[in-house]
């Protein structure tokens, strides 16, 4: 039950504890990266993304891109 609170859960330790051999996405949109995207937090995102490449490792650590915002066509952030 360990990171458990009402759902599964992990903090940056468990997931650095068990990284090696898993491919990781940053998933859906209410996640951490894609939350500070659309909330203009750039540097959050980007600081998150980041931990998530040195936990999981360049070339297995993919950020997923989606336009979730339906008033606009192209969602872009830089």
């Amino acid at each position: 039950m360990q990171g458990h609170y009402r759902k599964p859960c992990m903090d940056w330790e468990l997931l650095a504890e068990h990284s090696e051999g898993i491919i990781a996405t940053t998933g859906c949109p209410s996640g951490e990266v894609q939350t500070g995207l659309r909330l203009g937090q750039v540097t959050e995102a980007l600081e998150a993304a980041t931990g998530y490449r040195d936990i999981f490792g360049e070339g297995t650590s993919f950020l997923s891109c989606q336009n979730c915002d339906p008033d606009h066509e192209v969602a872009q952030y830089r």
